[in-house]
């Protein structure tokens, strides 16, 4: 069994670097996905404005 261990430490580790890649990947479509969202919703008032 422990000569097993350090498969499972790495297997572990590996895992769990994962898990903390896609959370940071999804965090960084959400913050550009608000960018974005935030330019067409200015957009849509400059727009509005100007119509008026």
């Amino acid at each position: 069994m422990s000569e097993n261990l350090p498969w499972l430490f790495a297997a572990f580790t590996i895992g769990w670097g994962l898990v903390f890649g896609y959370l940071a990947w999804i965090s960084n479509r959400e913050q550009e996905t608000r960018r974005r969202l935030e330019a067409l919703q200015q957009l849509i008032n400059d727009r509005d404005c100007q119509t008026r």
